[in-house]
């Protein structure tokens, strides 16, 4: 069955992701009456659910909800179908999950309590960084068949390079070399739901497709778990980790890997900040210039001529161009575009370097400009006039910006 998503009122998120529920006939939904008990549960769980910690503020609606996920597998189902639309019962179940798992160890002495609390953003940054290497799979399958086993492996370690790389600067490592490497298995927060189901017996009544239903539905409950909890860890978005998804493939095709991870990063998370903001607009514009036009002429009389005149094709790039206006020093840093990029890229990750902000504006200035076809100097340019302006020879610099190819006015 195909589930819409449904929005958890109070907290404004959303909750989507599709799984065939019940696809062993033998499991049954509860009867009725135990049906509309534990939606009252599911309800009142909600209720008392605080967004600040995640948690049941009313721990005897929590015990509760607790004891009978796993009364019997109808209601282990039900209550699996019901965490589609519901963050409370995902986060409870991951959480009764770790609890069950680690916290034997810990009565044992062995060593201390592993709270999921304490270890919760290091295990979604596993989990993320896995789905991003998940694409990794699909492009090496993707490749023609006549790819010899070599050629496959050198590319897997270009990707695993590239995807190092991007998890470093979104914040998901502190290792930009091998960051993406080594990550067998599933990430933790995975494995201990696997094993609650596990010992519960639950995957011993399946096989198969029947099994990786199980696992799609662990999968999309960690998702739940990442949305809620990324902008409280300070991790990059849902959003953002599905953009940089969708541009791995293409992202093998530069010469080195810093390179490729740089031009994701413009691909994926600058430039769609950058149109959201300016380009809408722009695009608008371009659309009433051209509307104006074709009225124009055809002599048909407009309400707005007088505005339709003002966005003429010379006007329209200005808001747009403007971030990418220089100084007479020609320091990319002193831009309108550079305080966008690194206001932006801190907010996915305050950690980042101020000179890795830098490498990703100077890229996705060169990006920008070939892809919007931009009258402004080219990155080497640039860079050129700084150094000049830099080392002292102002004079040589001015002469250096007069001839050049730079055509908007400098600011």
């Amino acid at each position: 069955m195909t589930v819409q998503p449904l929005a958890l009122s109070d907290l404004g998120i959303i909750v989507m992701w599709v799984l065939p529920i019940n696809s062993n006939p033998t499991v049954l939904h509860p009867p009725m009456v135990d049906r509309v008990y534990i939606d009252r549960q599911i309800d009142e769980l909600e209720l008392y659910f605080c967004p600040d910690t995640g948690k049941c503020k009313k721990l005897t609606t929590e015990m509760r909800v607790r004891n009978e996920i796993y009364k019997n597998l109808d209601y282990f189902y039900y209550f699996l179908e019901k965490s589609y639309t519901s963050v409370a019962l995902s986060l409870l179940i991951v959480e009764q999950a770790w609890t069950n798992t680690h916290q034997p160890v810990s009565r044992g002495n062995i060593k201390p309590e592993y709270r999921l609390d304490d270890y919760r953003r290091e295990s979604l940054c596993e989990f993320a960084i896995r789905e991003i290497l998940k694409t990794v799979d699909e492009a090496i399958i993707s490749q023609p068949s006549t790819t010899d086993s070599f050629t496959k492996k050198k590319n897997k370690k270009a990707y695993e390079d590239i995807i190092s790389m991007v998890s470093y600067l979104v914040g998901l490592t502190k290792d930009k070399i091998q960051g993406a490497k080594q990550r067998y298995g599933s990430d933790p927060i995975t494995q201990v739901l696997f094993q609650e189901f596990n010992k519960r017996n639950i995957f011993h009544d399946y096989s198969g497709n029947e099994q990786d239903v199980l696992k799609d539905a662990m999968n999309g409950i960690v998702y739940s778990c990442y949305k809620f909890y990324s902008e409280k860890e300070k991790l990059p978005s849902v959003d953002v980790i599905k953009k940089i998804m969708k541009e791995v493939p293409q992202s093998i095709n530069y010469p080195d890997s810093e390179t490729a991870a740089y031009r994701l990063i413009s691909k994926a998370i600058i430039d769609p900040m950058i149109i959201d903001i300016n380009y809408e607009k722009h695009c608008h514009l371009s659309h009433l210039n051209a509307l104006a036009r074709t009225l124009i002429a055809k002599d048909i009389p407009i309400t707005h001529n007088r505005k339709y005149k003002h966005y003429l094709t010379d006007n329209l790039n200005n808001k747009f161009i403007r971030l990418f206006l220089l100084d007479k020093t020609f320091d990319i840093r002193k831009s309108e575009l550079y305080q966008r990029v690194e206001q932006h890229l801190r907010e996915i990750n305050e950690n980042i370097s101020a000179d890795d902000i830098l490498r990703c504006c100077k890229d996705y200035y060169e990006f920008a400009r070939e892809k919007y076809a931009l009258k402004i100097p080219s990155l080497a340019e640039v860079e050129f006039t700084e150094q000049l302006t830099r080392s002292g020879h102002i004079s040589a610099a001015i002469e250096h910006r007069r001839h050049g190819t730079y055509l908007p006015r400098t600011v």
